[in-house]
């Protein structure tokens, strides 16, 4: 474990990441770390042994713990609570994962500080958190009256964009340079190497330039490498983007794994074509396509690629003659001041 300073008010995270979760937890994680680092506390990430080499990947704020692979998970909680209790105050507790049940909660209480969940599923019956922070747009309907949490942030208002984001300077759309394809942080459906070969296929367009973005955890860069050195598709592959926002700007169209980056690329004002590639994304996915915020493909099973490919065409053609995209991306809906509000609520409980 890294020093880390006791006098600082201490944020400990422990979230869930691997090639098959995918990183959207310790994105938006890393987020609410970035905001309190910035007002003075000190950060600590509890991760296991396997988890822990995205801490130096994703550049995370603030010191490490690592907990033996060994460790039954249902039993880890006293472990490190009883490594960190004696160098560090903790204030909060911030939980981002599935497997985080009952059990575990309860183990935390004997540190007495406050808990806080990020919740995808509107969990029933989760004992005694206090803050839970869901931001779908269906947050607010979800019945949590048997949650017996304290304080709810719930919907848009609180979706964890990056604070790089809210820098970036939005291009017209006209001034945008390319289609913009990433499937997650890890690819959990290994779509990225189907997009190629479904492009390849239908012979895309040489005057739609492609960027296609892998995130730290995806596996097959070399594959992707090698595949693209052999076409002439119009495409250019970066592998763990640093400067998204920057990226993002400059995207005329997406074609994204659906989850929080539908957030970011909705304050970036990008039309975007959202692909569902995990459960948790499935009711926001398909109530941003009812709300013509998006359009929905749902990739679990199969996906059409012939249909996604000639819809990222003609909404290409469609955005070709727009000067600002809010009538085609939702911009707007989200405000990309979420962070800032977490931040508010976590400071307000001690």
């Amino acid at each position: 474990m890294n020093d880390n300073s006791n006098t600082l008010k201490c944020l400990l995270i422990r979230v869930l990441v691997s090639p098959k979760i995918g990183l959207g937890h310790v994105t938006r994680c890393r987020g609410v770390a970035t905001v309190m680092a910035g007002k003075d506390w000190s950060i600590v990430w509890v991760l296991s042994e396997e988890e822990s080499v995205y801490f130096d990947q994703l550049a995370l704020p603030g010191s490490l713990v690592v907990v033996p692979d060994s460790l039954d998970f249902a039993c880890e909680a006293p472990f490190w609570s009883g490594l960190l209790t004696q160098t560090h105050e903790i204030k909060v507790v911030l939980l981002d994962g599935y497997l985080f049940d009952e059990t575990y909660l309860c183990s935390l209480y004997k540190l007495n500080a406050a808990l806080v969940v990020f919740d995808d599923f509107m969990l029933k019956g989760l004992p005694g958190a206090d803050i839970l922070i869901n931001s779908s747009i269906l947050a607010r309907e979800a019945d949590y009256s048997q949650s017996f949490v304290k304080k709810l942030l719930l919907g848009p208002r609180f979706a964890p964009v990056r604070l790089e984001f809210m820098n970036q300077e939005k291009r017209p759309l006209g001034e945008r340079a390319h289609l913009l394809v990433m499937f997650g942080g890890s690819d959990i459906l290994d779509l990225t190497e189907q997009f190629i070969s479904a492009l390849t296929k239908m012979q895309w367009p040489q005057d739609i330039p492609v960027l296609l973005v892998t995130g730290a955890a995806y596996p097959n860069v070399k594959e992707v490498k090698d595949c693209l050195a052999y076409t002439k598709l119009p495409i250019t592959y970066q592998h763990n983007v640093e400067n998204m926002a920057e990226v993002m700007s400059n995207s005329r169209v997406a074609l994204s794994a659906a989850g929080s980056t539908l957030f970011e690329l909705a304050v970036m004002g990008v039309p975007t074509i959202s692909v569902i590639v995990a459960d948790n994304q499935e009711q926001m996915a398909w109530e941003m396509h009812r709300r013509q915020w998006c359009v929905t493909y749902d990739a679990r099973e199969s996906l059409n690629w012939q249909n996604v490919l000639e819809r990222c065409i003609s909404l290409w053609a469609e955005t070709s003659c727009r000067v600002t995209s809010s009538d085609v991306s939702g911009d707007g809906w989200c405000d990309g001041l979420g962070l800032s509000r977490i931040a508010e609520a976590i400071e307000e409980l001690l």
